[in-house]
């Protein structure tokens, strides 16, 4: 356990070092995000959906989606150049676990995120601009999005475990981003797809690391509703855990210490 606050003191150190990339990482989302709502807020404005969303609860949706994109988001890149550089090496020789360390790692920017999107929150509920009720769906919504954080923790690991084998694995990554962006309820709710797409959108892993959590904070899901996606997301986590175990395990056996 000291070890794992000792790389979180040592990520944070980094993070204050680098406190620009933070920053631009940070805002390049809340820009991305806010074109999203801009958008869907106009279609509201001029009579879309049916009264399905009115301005306030789609500003209230995509500040989620802003929120869960933030904390949950893991830099594939600190495994590729573990590999590549032959850094894999040095936990080889120590008692913690590799993944232990680089979660421990990403935790600093997930609890400076959240202490801005926290004040963010109470500015906006005083200016009557947003608002949350902290009730028994919003405590299952922390659930799920600490989920979704595990689920793409272990995404990136897939990714940068990739880098085992190839020599680039950005590809894959946007191939995620882009099949996800649409199936995860990140560009639009998936409550505004067709039909048949809601349906696919229901057996695939992508919807219930963000559109679920969501759903679930802003009270939309029945007690059995969010149960059975809680439920599912575990499913999808052990099962994207088992495939990255066997790739790690793959990979690691053909791995050598001399840089790439």
């Amino acid at each position: 356990m000291r070890v794992f606050f000792y790389y979180i003191r040592l990520a944070f150190q980094e993070l204050f070092e680098y406190r620009l990339n933070l920053f631009w990482r940070i805002s390049g989302s809340l820009l991305e995000i806010g074109a999203l709502f801009l958008f869907w807020s106009t279609v509201v404005q001029k009579g879309g959906f049916d009264g399905q969303f009115t301005q306030f609860t789609i500003a209230q949706y995509f500040f989620l989606v802003a929120l869960i994109q933030n904390i949950s988001q893991t830099q594939f890149q600190e495994f590729v150049e573990d590999i590549r550089e032959g850094y894999l090496t040095i936990y080889t020789v120590r008692p913690q676990k590799y993944f232990h360390a680089i979660f421990a790692k990403s935790l600093p920017e997930k609890i400076i995120v959240i202490s801005i999107f926290g004040l963010m929150v109470v500015v906006l509920q005083a200016f009557g601009i947003l608002f949350f009720t902290i009730n028994t769906p919003f405590l299952f919504g922390i659930i799920a999005v600490f989920l979704a954080i595990v689920f793409k923790f272990i995404m990136s690991s897939i990714t940068g475990g990739l880098s085992f084998w190839f020599q680039r694995v950005h590809g894959f990554d946007f191939l995620f981003q882009i099949s996800g962006g649409l199936f995860a309820g990140t560009l639009m709710p998936i409550e505004l797809l067709p039909r048949t797409m809601q349906i696919i959108a229901t057996f695939l892993p992508f919807r219930y690391f963000v559109s679920f959590p969501i759903e679930t904070i802003l009270g939309k899901l029945s007690v059995m509703g969010i149960v059975q996606g809680i439920g599912l997301q575990i499913f999808w986590i052990m099962i994207f855990y088992w495939l990255s175990k066997v790739l790690w395990t793959k990979g690691y056996r053909e791995f050598e210490a001399v840089g790439r």
